[in-house]
């Protein structure tokens, strides 16, 4: 079953907010990457800038992503640990999503994302083919 960005997002707010804190075994204290965070968002051939809202806690981390990139919203499902995430993105224009591993790090001031290639496919109309997503790169800072 998989849960909607929006849904866990909420979640992970809730119980965040409940939070009281304590460092994890790998250094990272709970919450330390949540918050608004500002970037890049570039393949290949173009950048465009990306707004990001972070939720975090424990091992537990989804990123909301605002970009001209994908008009229609992407986000980032994984874990952090010894600084290093790893993960689902998944991004939206109109019918179509692209979905693919992402991985990188994740400090307290930088957070980086490498998404491989995402291949064609198909949308939710059998007959419309959606293009991939050449390999890109997020970069955030705060």
């Amino acid at each position: 079953m998989r849960i909607p960005n929006a849904v866990l997002s909420v979640f992970l707010l809730a119980f965040a907010a409940c939070s009281d804190a304590p460092t994890q075994p790998n250094g990272v204290t709970r919450g330390t990457l949540a918050g608004e965070w500002r970037g890049t968002i570039s393949d290949s051939g173009t950048q465009s800038t990306v707004a990001a809202t972070v939720t975090h806690l424990g091992d537990e981390v989804a990123i909301s992503f605002r970009t001209s990139f994908f008009k229609d919203g992407c986000g980032f499902i994984g874990t952090l640990r010894d600084d290093r995430l790893e993960g689902s993105f998944s991004g939206r224009v109109f019918i179509c999503v692209a979905r693919g591993p992402a991985s990188g790090p994740g400090t307290a001031t930088h957070i980086r994302l490498e998404i491989p290639a995402i291949p064609r496919n198909r949308s939710v109309f059998p007959d419309i083919e959606c293009p991939g997503v050449s390999a890109s790169t997020i970069e955030l800072s705060r």
